[in-house]
């Protein structure tokens, strides 16, 4: 069955936000990892309104065993393209675009927001450059329930992400998010 791409007008006078739903699956039997990010353009005043802008899933450069190591790698990816896109829109529209990024790992939401150093030194090195930025106050930090994560199906089989799929194809078909089951949202953009 095929899928058509709503875009739906939004409201550019209101406070504008780039949302980044990122997700990974560590090593398989194949012997590989996944991210998978999903970023849509969305108003701060109506948060379930919100536009497709990109999205990526592929192999991590690296091969990680670790399911908190595969979500930093998501998460660092998720967060460059996502400040990429905050600037560019920034200066085309001539006004702060936010940003936040958005996941299912609660343990990378605790150790984002934690300076705590973590027993494992390349996930530390790599978790760095994540938790300055959010010291600064550059993104805000949502953790969320799996059930309403849109980047699961671009990591995982579709036999384990059926909700999920769901939900992003009806997201795809009427820009409309699922209501984020929220277990902690956290920081602000400036």
């Amino acid at each position: 069955a095929k899928t058509a791409m709503k875009i739906s007008k939004l409201d550019l006078l209101g406070d504008l936000i780039v949302k980044m739903f990122c997700d990974a699956k560590p090593m398989t039997e194949k012997g590989s990892s996944h991210l998978g990010y999903i970023a849509c353009l969305g108003n701060m005043l109506n948060d379930r309104l919100a536009i497709p802008i990109l999205w990526k899933s592929r192999k991590t450069k690296r091969i990680s065993r670790i399911p908190l190591h595969a979500e930093v790698f998501a998460a660092i990816e998720a967060h460059d393209h996502g400040t990429m896109l905050q600037s560019l829109l920034s200066h085309i529209l001539g006004k702060h675009v936010k940003l936040e990024i958005i996941t299912d790992s609660k343990s990378l939401f605790d150790n984002i927001k934690s300076s705590k150093a973590l027993a494992n030194k390349i996930t530390n090195m790599d978790l760095a450059p994540l938790r300055e930025s959010f010291e600064k106050k550059e993104f805000i930090l949502t953790w969320t329930d799996q059930s309403c994560q849109l980047a699961d199906p671009l990591t995982k089989e579709p036999s384990k992400t059926e909700p999920q799929a769901k939900l992003l194809k009806i997201f795809i078909e009427t820009n409309q998010l699922p209501k984020l089951v929220l277990k902690q949202s956290i920081g602000s953009s400036l």
